[in-house]
């Protein structure tokens, strides 16, 4: 996104929210959304460390860091030791990150 579309974006996101911030409706609609929002990151936080810890428990090794799938999903770099990018050719980035997990 370039410096002006951003900084558009910003501008109307700004006045959006002082016109919700305008009314107590809203005041109480933004503290909402924030607490709901928060309560699905944290459930699907603790989800993942839970998933993180079984696997931990059965002995299974850590996926690759997320920089390294990104990289071998956009096929520059393979993720898997003795992994070849042709193995991922003509797959979607959607079929490649699922190859991973």
């Amino acid at each position: 996104m370039s410096q002006s579309n951003q900084t558009h974006f910003d501008d109307e996101y700004d006045a959006i929210e002082a016109a919700v911030m305008e009314t107590e409706r809203g005041r109480w609609f933004l503290r909402e959304f924030a607490r709901r929002t928060r309560a699905t990151e944290t459930a699907a936080l603790l989800a993942a460390i839970d998933r993180l810890e079984n696997a931990m428990k059965a002995g299974l090794q850590p996926l690759p860091a997320a920089e390294e799938i990104a990289a071998a999903a956009n096929g520059s770099k393979p993720a898997l030791p003795g992994m070849r990018a042709e193995d991922l050719e003509g797959n979607s980035f959607e079929s490649k990150i699922l190859y991973f997990s």
